[in-house]
């Protein structure tokens, strides 16, 4: 009987809930930042996460003890890793692609539809891979990736926080989880601040 409602349970999440693939680096060997990237699918076919959904859900995964957060682009190299249908699988499109959030955010009073975005960890905005004509709305002010072969196209666009920009395409996010600066300890700061006084004083 346990074993029948595991299975059961099993197929559920299988069909209508999302999709973890496990987390893959992108090898400093290879090229890479050393940082874990992980895409996560929504398999119901009429299912969308809002943006604001995808960055609670990022912001809130950790692996191997790091933090995890919506995927930031720093670099050409790292938008063609996360781009590529080798990274993405499933959820990178045949014919109609797919929305993919990524870590991207526009203030609502920006000026220009270029400008005013920022990335959620603060890293300097740069590299930018916009499809042509995009970004192309003042109100659309979060930032998605689209990966396929036809229609809308692959790139960048800016997106309304519902994501719904062409039909139904089943929304995905990707997390990056990368090693946090590490802080010195309050005990050790107090340490180093102590031996500098003591030496001070044998100077005196």
């Amino acid at each position: 009987m346990k074993k029948g409602i595991i299975l059961a349970i099993g197929f559920i999440l299988g069909v209508c809930g999302p999709a973890f693939p496990m987390p893959v680096q992108w090898d400093i060997s290879d090229g890479g930042n050393g940082h874990w990237y992980q895409v996560v699918e929504n398999t119901d076919p009429h299912g969308v996460w809002t943006w604001n959904d995808a960055n609670d859900f990022a912001s809130s995964a950790s692996h191997n003890g790091m933090q995890g957060h919506l995927a930031t682009i720093t670099s050409e190299a790292e938008n063609d890793f996360v781009s590529s249908k080798a990274f993405l699988g499933s959820v990178h499109g045949g014919l109609f692609a797919k929305t993919i959030w990524l870590g991207g955010f526009q203030d609502t009073d920006a000026t220009g539809l270029e400008d005013g975005w920022h990335w959620v960890t603060g890293e300097t905005w740069g590299v930018t891979d916009w499809r042509s004509g995009q970004p192309d709305n003042s109100s659309h002010n979060f930032l998605a990736m689209a990966a396929g072969s036809i229609s809308p196209g692959s790139g960048w666009y800016d997106m309304p926080d519902n994501g719904k920009f062409w039909r139904d395409i089943n929304t995905a996010y990707i997390i990056e989880y990368e090693p946090a600066s590490v802080p010195i300890p309050g005990s050790a700061l107090l340490l180093v601040s102590g031996l500098c006084f003591i030496f001070r004083l044998r100077r005196i």
